[in-house]
């Protein structure tokens, strides 16, 4: 993906694992946008139109992602993965 990215001419591309079952996008530039980074971007996003939703976070979030949602004063669940 990186390589189709750096070589033509897209503004977003996505990645899929083998059995499509998670993807990750990536920008123009080759940068891998991280699942931390997509969680925070569609919770900020829903949080606009329901402040009262709780977002649904895997147990293996990082630090930084939980301190995000805490400062914006969302409520969330962290979810086994798997």
């Amino acid at each position: 993906v990186k390589k189709c990215m750096l070589t033509g001419n897209y503004d977003l591309g996505f990645g899929l694992d083998g059995d499509c079952d998670r993807m990750v996008p990536m920008t123009s530039s080759g940068y891998l946008v991280p699942g931390d980074k997509l969680i925070a971007i569609y919770a900020n996003d829903v949080l606009k139109t329901s402040p009262d939703a709780r977002v649904v976070v895997d147990i293996k979030s990082s630090a930084g992602l939980l301190e995000l949602l805490n400062n914006w004063h969302v409520s969330y669940v962290l979810s086994p993965s798997g």
